[in-house]
């Protein structure tokens, strides 16, 4: 190999190590902590607690790396958000948010259809974030729903003795898992299959 190949070569690996290291380097600077629930409330969290993100607002890309770094693969699709202490989200959002506020803006309620409609075509709610002070505290809903309940309980004041205000709610809708055409071939051809034996024992 000549002089020339081998400064080539390691000017190749060299651009690969320093793309693949430039890559993996979190695109937000945030801390992942989990702080224990603080203070009694109306209502509770709907879900489940994944942990509260401290120094970064909440966005799409923001949620699906916090989610990956907690093992979660997800892409998120739509998202809608609603500032307090308005009680629905702005015109535009990718679906309709509206929101309740008790115990001094630190719970409430959540839904994406207004309460004298049913949550019939109603967006369904994956993940949804409670903002307050410099964090957020990330809930997962175990079965996707259109409706829930808030607090702050996972969030502190600065001095890390008291629970913020709301600030603003934001909810998640991945995407639903839609089936591969592959199994959807397979699938019919197992009907038909059981249209033929059916047909077999009428004979």
């Amino acid at each position: 190999m000549g002089e020339k190949m081998k400064k080539r070569l390691t000017f190749v690996v060299l651009s690969l190590i320093v793309a693949l290291t430039l890559t993996s380097i979190p695109a937000f600077s945030y801390t992942i902590t989990n702080i224990e629930a603080k203070g009694i409330y109306t209502y509770g969290n709907t879900g489940f607690y994944l942990g509260t993100v401290i120094g970064v607002n909440d966005s799409i890309a923001v949620l699906e790396e916090v989610l990956a770094q907690l093992g979660y693969n997800v892409d998120v699709v739509t998202s809608s958000k609603v500032d307090a202490p308005s009680t629905s989200s702005p015109a535009g959002s990718d679906f309709p948010l509206y929101m309740t506020y008790t115990d001094e803006n630190k719970s409430g309620t959540w839904a994406t259809f207004q309460s004298p409609e049913t949550s019939s075509g109603a967006a369904l709610v994956d993940y949804y974030v409670v903002k307050g002070a410099n964090e957020f505290a990330l809930y997962r809903v175990n079965i996707p729903a259109a409706f829930g309940t808030w607090n702050v309980e996972n969030l502190r004041t600065p001095n890390g003795k008291n629970n913020p205000e709301i600030s603003h709610f934001s909810g998640y809708d991945p995407p639903q898992p839609v089936p591969e055409p592959a199994t959807m071939l397979l699938f019919g051809l197992g009907l038909v299959g059981l249209a033929g034996i059916r047909r077999k024992f009428k004979k």
